[in-house]
Order: C-alpha cells, then structure tokens, then sequence
C-alpha cells in the first residue's frame, strides 16, 4: 500500500522525528498517542470544525435557519467527544471550558458578521479530502529525485493527502481555499513566510490540479474568548447561571467580531480573515518538501504498522537537539517524559491512543 504524508505529519517531523513517532505512529493502531487532556482544548477546534461545516452546507442548501444547523452539529460534536470521557476528565472539561458555554458561543456572532458576504458563494467543496500520487503533484523533475533519493528504501513514491476545510468560488476573486483556525491568538502577518508555509501551498496546488484553476488561500481565524471570561460571581456569593452565561458569551461575539477594529476599553474582536493570498507553489518548495516525504516514508516503512506502546528502534528515529525541539514555543514537549524515562506503566497512564489518524 502506498503511504500518504499530510501536513501535520511534516510539521510533526519537522520538529522531531522522536515527536512524530509518538504523535502519529506509536500505538496498537499505528496512529500515534496523544496526552490524556490533549483532547481538551482541542475540542474547540473539532467543535468549531463541525460547526462551519454545517453551517456552509446549510448556506449551499438555502436552509431556512443555517445557525440553527451549525449548533445542532456542535452539539451532536459535543455529545460524541463528551461520550468517551473518564468522570475525570470531564470535570476539567467544564472547568476549562466555562460550563461549556463557550464552545456554542462563536457561531452566532460568526454568521451575523459573515452570513451577508459568505452567502453570496458558490460553495463546492466542505472537508475535501484529497490524496493524489506523488507523480501527479508534483513536476517530473522533482519526482525524479525524489525517485532516487528513496530508491534503495521505497517502492513507490508517498501519495500527499490532506483535507481543506472549504472551497469556494466568490462572484469578484474567483476560487478560494479556506482554511478555518481556533486559537487564543490571531496571525495577522500572514505574507511573510507565505512562499514557505506548507498547509497553503499544499491545499492550493492540489486545488489546482483537480480543479485545473489556480485558486487563492484565505486564512479564517475565530479567537477563542479569553481565559478571564467566566461565570460572574453574584452580591450573595453564587454564580449567574449556564444560561446566562451563554447569553454574554453570545454577546461578546455578536457585538465585537473584527478583530482589526480598535474597540473601547481595549477590547479585541474574535474574527479575523485574510484577504486571498497567492499560494502559489515554488519548484524549490516542492523539491524540498518531496525530499522531506522520501525520509518520513523511508523511516516508516522499517517501523511496524502498529507499533504498540513501546519506545521506537534505538537510531531509527532520533532525537533533536532538546534547544529546538524539547521547549519549542515557551511549551515542554507533551512526550518529554517518554523521551526521558522510557515506556513504562507509570509514563504511559497520562497517554491515550488516538481514536482515528491525524488528518
């Protein structure tokens, strides 16, 4: 079978070998572990996910109430990922979360700020996924070194997969590939690097060559609220209720939306879209980025398809230097302890397997 490098394994790759090893192949089914919590905060960006998904299918069909549609799919979202959780892990849940409030929040004053302009698309894709063989994406002569490059190890060059949130066709600036993000922050410089920023180019080029038109990338960003905002305490000690809540939360997002808007009070706003960027791929992107596939896939194929929960082939998959990799962004790497004490009952009661591959 042909292996299928996407983007978060380069990124993982990138960043440490060890890293991508643990993150997206240990595991009894080859499809990495993740730390227990993990699942937490990124549920924002699942829910969040499966809410605009909804809700441009909604807008594609006309649907009388497409809000409506996007929390019904945030909820069933909730209620799948609520499902497998220990008590444990549940009661962080609603600590972190805010009683849940927060991840129903966004929607309303997301469509009140787009629904206008976004309506007017033509919607023809939501979570495309792709896969197309390395022959195809890229250009003969990046494919012939790839080719020998990876000779001696692969029978086939790795296909490269992904998924793109939403294509669109807009009736004044053509295609356009979306890419939807939940963060706490927002990246508002976002030409710089473009040349060298894997997910864009990726997305774009496989865009063009199925759909034999160069698109443009738009980078859709929804900010999460900020940590202080929490339940308020009432005069006689108690807290205002889950309802109430919601409602500022809805407010919040309803009455600051653009985040390049300088509000009183220091307030920032929670939405922040790209105008369309030229991704255009590069044959020195493409030839690096082939090269990085043949040394994933070469170092794949000697490791087994389901590893288990055991640590990795003394030299195969090495180490970065801890300056780099072990503290990357101000954060300690989630495997840090993995790295350092080995697989052991006690390192691996903070892990969990994924449920299903990292897209």
């Amino acid at each position: 079978m042909r292996l299928e490098i996407g983007v978060s394994q380069r990124e993982a790759w990138s960043r440490c070998p060890r890293y991508w090893y643990w993150n997206q192949v240990a595991g009894n089914k080859g499809w990495g572990i993740v730390p227990a919590m993990e699942a937490l905060p990124l549920s924002w960006g699942r829910l969040g996910h499966a809410g605009l998904a909804a809700w441009y299918a909604a807008l594609r069909e006309k649907v009388a109430d497409p809000v409506q549609v996007g929390l019904d799919a945030i909820d069933a979202e909730l209620a799948r990922h609520l499902d497998g959780m220990s008590p444990e892990q549940l009661e962080q849940y609603v600590s972190e979360h805010n009683k849940l409030g927060l991840v129903r929040s966004f929607l309303r004053g997301y469509a009140s700020w787009f629904g206008a302009g976004d309506s007017q698309w033509e919607v023809l894709a939501i979570e495309w996924e792709f896969c197309l063989p390395a022959e195809e994406f890229y250009p003969p002569a990046v494919v012939t070194v790839a080719r020998a490059a990876s000779s001696h190890i692969l029978q086939e060059l790795p296909a490269v997969r992904g998924t793109v949130d939403l294509l669109v066709r807009d009736p004044h600036r053509g295609l356009l590939v979306m890419d939807h993000k939940f963060n706490t922050s927002v990246q508002t410089d976002l030409e710089t690097g473009l040349r060298w920023w894997p997910q864009p180019i990726v997305y774009c080029q496989a865009v063009e060559l199925t759909w034999n038109e160069a698109p443009h990338y738009v980078h859709n960003q929804v900010r999460k609220p900020a940590p202080g905002l929490k339940p308020r305490k009432q005069d006689d000690g108690s807290y205002e209720s889950a309802e109430e809540f919601q409602q500022r939360l809805n407010e919040e997002y309803l009455c600051y939306p653009d985040y390049s808007e300088k509000y009183t009070g220091n307030k920032k706003g929670y939405f922040f879209r790209s105008e369309p960027l030229d991704a255009t791929a590069s044959e020195e992107f493409l030839l690096e980025q082939a090269r990085l596939d043949v040394e994933i896939a070469s170092t794949r194929v000697q490791l087994p398809d389901a590893p288990g929960l055991q640590d990795p082939l003394p030299g195969l998959v090495p180490r970065r230097s801890p300056r780099v990799a072990c503290g990357l962004y101000g954060k300690k790497c989630p495997y840090s302890a993995l790295c350092e004490l080995g697989c052991s009952p006690a390192t691996m009661e903070a892990f969990m397997e994924r449920d299903e591959p990292h897209p």
